[in-house]
């Protein structure tokens, strides 16, 4: 899947905002040649309009410009996309030790799956089941906190940074509806770029969560009382080990769950505002 998402994320994503740059300084400067006849630097289109150690008034200079534009794009694109997909691989990953949880679970015959009749396993069979099962469950939570504690810095960065861009674009889009020009589309890439981060990482967060709450499910239904009087007694503990619930977070502050998109949301809503009051005052 990683394979697959890392393929999505250069064809869709890095060459398509290569081409975007490209393509959209490519018509604004045969529109000027159109307009004026000749290469005119203040109506031509400048992605990010950083200021450079050589002068962009010249056709050369521009196109220099506008590689360097694509070269800060694409190292970004490739240092975030890293980061996503890492987080996303992780997330997925949680699903995936659900599974192989229930198949430590159905060893001890706590449940049955297709149908299927119970085993009557010896009990050394199902000591040694049992035992698999809470060091899986041990590595499992082991892996998720520290996973969690590793993307800890990096979760708040992003919150926050996407938070505010989201809100400053907004803003830029409300001075310029009136007067709409080929500037508005990277304001609108920035936009839509910080939204898909606070989407994927709430969501995929969530994800995880689940993945993790579900085993606890697991054990409350199965049929752990059906064990022998001695393996009876790591059950309990086991269950209570899976019912205090694990997140990823931005140091502690915000969960990764759907509902802290919504809140985030609301905070981009409430920063638009207030820079809007400010500078209408």
């Amino acid at each position: 899947m990683s394979e697959w998402l890392w393929k999505m994320y250069l064809i869709y994503v890095m060459l398509g905002c290569s081409i975007n740059i490209f393509g959209t300084c490519l018509v604004s400067t045969i529109w000027c040649f159109h307009i004026y006849g000749h290469f005119e630097a203040d109506f031509i289109f400048r992605p990010y309009k950083m200021v450079f150690p050589w002068s962009f008034q010249s056709p050369l200079g521009y196109f220099v410009e506008v590689i360097y534009d694509v070269i800060i794009s694409e190292a970004y694109f490739i240092a975030n996309g890293a980061l996503i997909l890492l987080f996303i691989s992780l997330c997925v990953h949680h699903r995936a030790f659900l599974r192989c949880f229930k198949l430590f679970t159905c060893k001890l015959d706590l449940i049955q799956t297709n149908g299927r009749k119970k085993s009557n396993k010896k009990p050394d069979d199902k000591k040694k089941a049992l035992f698999e099962l809470i060091r899986f469950h041990v590595s499992i939570k082991s892996f998720f906190l520290e996973s969690a504690q590793v993307y800890s810095p990096h979760i708040a960065v992003v919150l926050i940074f996407s938070t505010l861009m989201m809100a400053c674009d907004v803003f830029h889009i409300d001075l310029q509806i009136k007067d709409i020009d080929s500037r508005i589309i990277i304001v609108l890439i920035g936009f839509f770029c910080g939204l898909s981060n606070l989407f994927v990482y709430c969501y995929f967060g969530k994800v995880a969560n689940e993945s993790f709450s579900e085993m606890n499910d697991c054990l409350y239904e199965s049929n752990w009382h059906n064990l022998p009087l001695d393996l009876q007694k790591w059950l309990p503990l086991l269950i209570k080990n899976t019912q205090k619930p694990i997140f990823y977070h931005g140091f502690g502050v915000a969960v990764l769950q759907l509902e802290t998109l919504q809140k985030l949301l609301k905070t981009v809503f409430t920063y638009y505002m207030t820079l809007k009051a400010t500078t209408t005052r």
